[in-house]
């Protein structure tokens, strides 16, 4: 009989029903060579058996199958001759190859096919796949060291195998491997069905990146840069890379790869992409370097570009093709403390290299596509099982499973997330296990989700701490041994809230099954973040220590007076004498929380504010909390019931007890009158309005006596009564007083309001009026009688004394005679002045300025006396005297300058005997006729001298002219008849213009005429 575990067993491998594809997969080597007989390739596989990656060797070229020669026709003959000859040649294992010498370039072909070993693709064999590169080595047989040499290798990244539902067929070719003999490698692989079942598929949910290309990339003409690559980084921190393209403006990678999303957590991974990007690594400008710097390659720069994912969390979204343009990543600072800071050689354990990456300038961009199976979260696998057993399956059930089997109940989703299958230990308690989390939510009308956020906080540390109700989780204190127990699971945090927003800040152990997971599922994000209200969560970003433990394990709540924005614009928390640095900048903190979506920058910036401040900032700017506060909604007025409120026994005056005794008196007249029955109905009213001596109270109060009714009190006729209680002398602090002092003589009783018991006790002191006296004595101290004067008074003295009286150093000065005290004062200057050696024959240099002249300048008192008109004139008159002054030292007969540079037209050469030919003579000898020369030399006093001329007594006689003997022009002779003409060139001595415009006439119809005009 098999044992009950075997048994188990083989009936759990008999009733898997998950489908799993059985792939045949075929290979295909394609090599085009010219003298390559001798290389081989060496390639990995995926192990049916193991899942490891095993590395297969080829033949050398020289023994795969012959597809064309280049220029030869086919000779049967002749390819078995050849054949005969690779046949003939030695392994070069069991000692040596001879060459072969055949120039002729040959196309090649090499066929694996695993038909008699399928690949079964099972959930743990497509993780494998995912990860899965082929890897193609190309060997090089060396004639001399019979040993194969590597001379080049490629990867090829398989894992997008995974993403199409059809069978595979795909071609790869690379044409720049060495060795040189080797033209290009082609390499195919197809297989006869898709890998992933339909249903691997929905539960897998792969998820395909397809880099198309990057455009506009810098050119580089240098020879020393290795071919362009990219680096690819997934939002769960993987990431691949692409095989090296030649440098270029324009790389196309076409370089797939696929991510399997269903295997991730629904919730992180939606979380993942909304808090982080794709980003892809530009590598163009790696250099080549040497062997000794392979074990510590230098940093080069690179271009990054950033692609946002959360597009496929729509329902609708499962295909993207997105562009992002290329930034230069600024280089890595390095720690150069321990350098010295002498010179350029200090920084020899910097390993960056600084270039130039002009991404912005080209515009630079990468363009890729995005390919998702399935919608994220959507897989139920309960359900998908049950469409692929059976129905006599799922109705039948061994008896076995059901002995062992749990007993089945009914859970609602909350309880399912709490209860989780699955908790994640704890490896390291000393790393970073706490999460956090922010909610943000407007004040009004969010109820029903801030609600569900406290019921899940208080389910969640009911169940993880084992409390019975939510009393003990608000008076619950923890203790130091607790707190030293970094695995303690609870959610603790504050809420701090005003009239516009709500923020929830909480913290708890993170991972799968703790307190901060199961708070996410309960309260999963619905949309995306707004303004007004986000969920800021990251399972990613850890933190080390908890930072609320003070709070307990309840949110501590606190209400804030005024707005935080209006807290933060009013001028009063930029002062520190009113507002501390310590709370201001809890106060910055709080509100820079608002305004971020990333709970990442919340940790970077350190915003997360200390518990002791915030207790800080609630005790300055707290306010009570109210039932809105609690709950999101007002409270509901109760309905107010009707009570009959007792009568407050009053202290009445003397007078009023006469009045009251003259009252009683009256009613004892009556009573004589009256039945037994009237009497006790007046009593009972008397009582009622009156309060009566006992032998206990001497003061008209019986504490045996309670009245149900509250009455009015009866004041007495002719009494003063002040109605309102802020007057002074009203008629209840009258009776107060009066009772006050009648209690400060009876020193044997105890006087309270309450009949029964020892409370509100009667105040014997007015404590009113202490307050008064204090203040009025305080006043006096420092407060005179006419209270405060801006401007001091004077005294006696000061009014007596004369306005013009001089300082005290002018009076010790005056008690001596004038001539001593210059002396005095020219012997203390002459102290502070250098020697000088005197020179007799010079009169002494006066280093200082020279003063003002008053007493000996004479005429410095002259005007002291005048006014009006006399001051004008004598002003006027000294105005004029420095004028003729002036005038009398003036060398030039004209005293008006006039300087003129501006020409009236333009200068020529000839311009310069103008003034010669042209303007009139500027000698008075020649300027006309002697009557006129004789008048201006009258008029100007100028005498002409008798001796000017040898020829003065002889009589004039006007001169020939000199053109009269010429002879008479001859028309018979000249060429025109004009004569001839004698101004030559006259225009030279005028004004021309320097250029003139000249039109160009258009051509005439007559002119138009030949081919070019269409006209024979």
């Amino acid at each position: 009989m098999p044992k009950k575990g075997a048994k188990k067993e083989e009936v759990a491998n008999d009733g898997d029903v998950v489908p799993k594809n059985d792939v045949i997969f075929n290979i295909n080597f394609e090599v085009y060579h010219e003298k390559g007989h001798f290389i081989k390739l060496k390639y990995t596989w995926l192990n049916p058996d193991t899942l490891e990656a095993e590395e297969t060797e080829t033949d050398y070229l020289k023994d795969w199958e012959v597809l064309r020669r280049d220029g030869e026709e086919e000779n049967p003959e002749a390819e078995e001759k050849k054949d005969d000859k690779k046949k003939g040649a030695k392994d070069p294992k069991k000692g040596g190859m001879e060459e072969i010498d055949d120039p002729v370039p040959t196309v090649v072909k090499f066929n694996k096919s695993f038909e008699e070993s399928p690949l079964k693709i099972t959930e743990e064999v497509a993780k494998k796949w995912s990860d899965f590169n082929m890897k193609i080595d190309v060997y090089l047989y060396n004639h001399e060291t019979s040993e194969d040499e590597l001379k080049d290798s490629v990867q090829i990244d398989l894992s997008f195998f995974l993403f199409p539902e059809e069978k595979i067929n795909e071609e790869w070719e690379f044409d720049k491997l060495n060795p040189h003999s080797m033209n290009y490698l082609k390499c195919s692989i197809t297989s006869d069905r898709a890998l992933l079942s339909e249903f691997l598929r929905k539960k897998l949910n792969p998820l395909q990146i397809y880099i198309l290309a990057a455009k506009d990339i810098p050119d580089k003409t240098e020879p020393k840069y290795l071919p362009v690559y990219t680096i690819c980084n997934f939002v769960d921190g993987q990431s691949f890379k692409t095989v090296g393209l030649p440098q270029g403006n324009l790389c196309r990678w076409g370089h797939k790869h696929v991510f399997l999303v269903g295997e991730k957590d629904p919730a992180e991974f939606s979380e993942q992409l909304l808090s982080k990007t794709l980003d892809l690594e530009l590598h163009d400008w790696d250099e080549v370097i040497n062997e000794e710097d392979k074990n510590d390659p230098p940093k080069f720069s690179y271009g990054l570009a950033k692609f946002h994912l959360q597009d496929l969390l729509n329902h609708f979204c499962c295909n993207m093709k997105l562009r992002s343009d290329v930034f230069p990543v600024k280089r890595e600072l390095v720690n150069t403390e321990n350098n010295l800071n002498l010179n350029t050689t200090a920084r020899k354990e910097e390993r960056a290299i600084e270039k130039f990456s002009p991404y912005l300038v080209n515009g630079t961009f990468y363009v890729i596509s995005v390919d998702l199976a399935y919608n994220i979260g959507e897989f139920d696998e309960e359900e998908e099982f049950s469409k692929l057993k059976p129905q006599d399956e799922q109705e039948a059930t061994p008896e076995d499973e059901k002995e062992e089997s749990p007993q089945d109940e009914e859970k609602s989703e909350e309880q399912k997330s709490l209860n989780g299958s699955i908790v994640e230990e704890i490896k390291d308690e000393n790393a970073a296990i706490y999460e956090r989390a922010v909610y943000i939510l407007p004040y009004e009308n969010t109820s029903e989700l801030l609600n569900k956020i406290l019921n899940s906080i208080e389910t969640i540390n009911l169940k993880l701490l084992g409390f019975e109700n939510s009393k003990q989780l608000n008076t619950k204190e923890f203790s130091e041994e607790e707190r030293d127990n970094r695995k303690l699971d609870f959610i603790g945090g504050f809420e701090i809230m005003d009239s516009e927003f709500r923020m929830i800040v909480i913290e708890g152990l993170g991972g799968k099954g703790h307190s901060m997971n199961k708070f996410y599922k309960m309260n999963a994000r619905t949309q995306p973040n707004k303004k007004r209200l986000k969920l800021l969560y990251n399972p990613d970003i850890k933190f080390k220590y908890r930072k609320y433990w003070d709070f307990g394990a309840s949110l501590k709540r606190i209400k804030l007076r005024d707005t935080l924005t209006h807290t933060m614009s009013s001028p009063n928390v930029f002062l520190r004498s009113k507002v501390p640095k310590e709370i201001y900048e809890t106060l910055q903190q709080l509100a820079e929380m608002r305004k971020y979506n990333r709970i990442k920058f919340l940790k970077d910036y350190s915003l997360f504010p200390d518990p002791d401040l915030l207790l800080s900032v609630g005790r300055k700017y707290g306010d009570a909390l109210s039932h809105k506060d609690l709950y999101g909604v007002p409270q509901k007025p109760k309905k107010k019931k009707v009570q009959e409120e007792p009568e407050i026994q009053m202290v009445l005056t003397q007078q009023q007890e006469d009045t009251f005794k003259k009252a009683k008196e009256d009613t004892k007249m009556k009573e004589t009158k009256t039945t037994l029955s009237d009497t006790n109905k007046d009593q009972k009213l008397l009582h009622a309005r009156t309060m009566r001596k006992t032998k206990k109270n001497d003061l008209g109060y019986d504490s045996t006596k309670q009245f149900t009714n509250r009455k009015r009190l009866e004041v007495p006729e002719g009494a003063e009564v002040y109605m309102y209680s802020g007057q002074r002398l009203n008629t209840y602090e009258q009776q107060k007083e009066t009772l006050r002092k009648k209690i400060a003589k009876d020193k044997k009783h105890y006087y309270t309001y309450s009949p029964d018991h020892l409370t509100l006790a009667f105040p014997v002191v007015n404590e009113h009026q202490i307050e008064v006296k204090e203040k009025t004595l305080n006043e006096s101290k420092w407060k005179t009688k006419e209270g405060f004067h801006n401007v001091t008074r004077k005294s006696k003295e000061e009014y007596t004394l004369h306005p013009k009286k001089p300082s005290q150093d002018v009076l010790d000065d005056l008690k001596d005679p004038f001539h001593i005290q210059k002396a005095k004062k020219e012997a203390a200057i002459k102290s502070l002045q250098r020697d000088l050696i005197a020179d007799p024959n010079k009169p002494e240099f006066n280093l200082n300025i020279q003063n003002l002249e008053t007493f000996s300048k004479k005429d410095y008192f002259n005007t002291v006396f005048l006014g009006g008109d006399d001051v004008i004139a004598e002003m006027e008159e000294a105005k004029r005297a420095e004028h003729e002054k002036w005038k009398s030292k003036l060398v030039v007969a004209n005293p008006h300058f006039k300087v003129n540079t501006r020409p009236n037209k333009k200068m020529q050469q000839m311009d310069k005997r103008r003034g010669v030919l042209e303007d009139p003579p500027k000698k008075i000898g020649v300027r006309g006729p002697m009557n006129n020369r004789f008048q201006t030399l009258a008029a100007k006093n100028i005498i002409p001298c008798s001796y000017t001329s040898a020829f003065m007594d002889e009589k004039y006689s006007d001169p020939k002219d000199p053109l009269s003997n010429l002879k008479s022009d001859d028309t018979s002779r000249m060429q025109s008849a004009k004569g001839f003409d004698t101004n030559i060139r006259n225009d030279t001595l005028s004004y021309s213009k320097v250029s003139k415009k000249t039109f160009i006439k258009p051509v005439p119809q007559s002119q138009r005429v030949g081919p070019k005009w269409g006209k024979a």
